[in-house]
This record gives structure tokens, sequence and C-alpha cells, in this order.
């Protein structure tokens, strides 16, 4: 009798491995391209109907050229204290690589618009490890206005970014604190404070970051506390650990724009955004009279000093 009759196709030896069935996998990646495939053309239509950046827009633009060219984080002759750094040096980089502020707009919109996409694809299946819900989520994250076409169509240029920084944080705080990947180490101390950089990243981008960006930082806490099941001492030496990691590199990212922003005004400030709730100071701002601006809110001197 031949090998054939005794060990059909598809039957495993004895001396042989089981396969390793990846066709679930496989399905998943199926069934994951039209989702996919529809946001990146989505994406592409809406950035090329951006024909003019909006206001806060051009402000990035003006301050990222003015930080390349050389002549330091201004705009309109006076140090810039109202944006922070991510998006005006991002819009400023990209306009010298691509020639062209639109160019550098529509590049801008759609990686981000791309990225937010794809993080919240990932922390559909992470959440869930179901196909059904991650499909689900990459079509909702596409077709959704207020996700993606209300971020490209009707914004600065800086929500996106914010967002995917915060995303990114909470998915790396998923995966640094699952239970199921046993005692914390090293390498995942390392990761909480990976995602507490990215939340640095996103308070640099928008300050109004700070607020979800906190709510991460408290579930880094308890989901670090149920990671020990050796008792509340245990427990609450990996929760400070944890929450020290994520805490710390934060605050390293935020150390240096508090100090600048610091030595221009005078004074310690998570944004000068509040202080724009001022009628002289929006009215000098529709005038176009950035100076007088900031006179109001900083009593700088008409020098600049």
């Amino acid at each position: 009798m031949s090998d054939a009759t005794l060990h059909p196709v598809g039957a495993t030896t004895p001396s042989s491995a089981p396969a390793v069935d990846d066709r679930p996998a496989r399905s998943l990646r199926r069934r994951l391209r039209a989702p996919l495939l529809t946001s990146l053309v989505v994406q592409i239509v809406l950035v090329l109907g951006d024909r003019m950046p909006s206001v806060d827009a051009m402000s990035y633009f003006e301050t990222g050229r003015n930080w390349v060219d050389g002549k330091g984080y201004t705009r309109q002759g006076s140090p810039e204290l109202h944006f922070p750094p991510v998006a005006p040096l991002g819009f400023g980089i990209l306009e010298k690589l691509l020639g062209s502020d639109i160019f550098a707009l529509r590049a801008w919109n759609l990686l981000w618009g791309l990225a937010a996409v794809l993080l919240l694809t990932a922390i559909g299946w992470y959440l869930s490890c179901d196909d059904d819900v991650v499909v689900a989520t990459a079509w909702f994250a596409t077709l959704v206005p207020g996700v993606i076409t209300l971020s490209i169509k009707g914004a600065s240029g800086s929500e996106l970014p914010a967002a995917c920084f915060l995303l990114a944080s909470a998915l790396v705080v998923l995966w640094a604190l699952d239970r199921g990947r046993g005692p914390l180490g090293l390498r995942r101390y390392g990761a909480v404070a990976g995602a507490g950089a990215l939340t640095g990243l996103a308070y640099l981008t928008r300050p109004e970051s700070l607020m979800p960006g906190g709510a991460i930082g408290l579930f880094v806490l308890i989901l670090a506390w149920r990671s020990s099941d050796h008792g509340p001492k245990l427990a609450a030496r990996r929760a400070l650990a944890a929450g020290a990691a994520f805490g710390v590199t934060t605050a390293l990212l935020m150390a240096p724009y508090l100090a600048y922003m610091h030595g221009n005004t005078g004074s310690w400030s998570l944004t000068s955004k509040t202080k724009d709730a001022s009628i002289d100071a929006w009215r000098a701002v529709a005038e176009d009279n950035r100076l007088e601006r900031d006179q109001i809110l900083y009593a700088i001197q008409p020098d600049g000093v």
C-alpha cells in the first residue's frame, strides 16, 4: 500500500507538526481592504478640496516658516505665544519639503486622517478580538462625518494629530498593561513611558489634550493595579511605578514649552488660550493687530520686550 493511501492529502503524519491555520487572519485582512481603500479614496477627495488654509493654519504656516528660516518661533515679529509647536513646525517643514503651502496642508491632513482610521481600527481589534467589530470600526472611522470629514474640512490642522497621539497613547497602554501578558517588566514599563510621551506630544499639539490625556493616566493606574494578583501592596507599587513612568515622560515633553511660555510672559500657564477670553484682545485679532493683542494679554511693550 502506498504512502498516499496511508496518509491522505491534508493529514498530518506522526512525525510532522500540525500546520498553523492562518485563514482567520487572511479573512480579516481581506475584509479590511474595502473600508481602508474607501478611507484612502474619501480622504484624498477631501484633501484635494482644500483650496486655502484656514485662519489658524495660515498662522501655523507663518510661524513654521519663521522657524525653518532661522527666525525663531515667532509670528509677526513677536514670539508665538498662542499656538504650541507641533502643528506650526510640521507645517513649516512640510512646506519646505514640498514647496507649496497647499500641498503641505493636503499631505498633513491625509497623513493624520489615515493614521486616525488605522489607530481606531487597531483599538477596536485589541478591545474586541472580533472580526466583525474590527471591520465595523474601520467603516465607522471612515464614514462617520465627525471623525475624518469634519476634522479635515472644518478644523485648523491640529485636531487630527492631537487625536492620533492620544489614540496611540491609549493603544500602547492597553498593550503594555494587558493582564494576559504576565507580570509587568521593564519593557512594559518602558511602553507606558512611551504612552506618556505620546500624551505630551498631544499637549504640544493642542493643550486641550491634557484632559483626555489625564483620563489615560488614570486608566494606567487602574490597569496596573489590576495586573497584580499578589495582594494590594504589590498592586499599589506597580500602579505607582506605571503612573510615574507615564507622568514623568509627559512632564518632560511639556517642560520646554512651559519654560518658553514663562520666559516670554513671566507667568506659569499651561496655555495662553484661556487668556484670549478678552473683548479687547479679540478686537485686536480681528483687526490683525497682533502686537496690540499681546500687549493686552501679556503687558508687552510696543518694542516687543
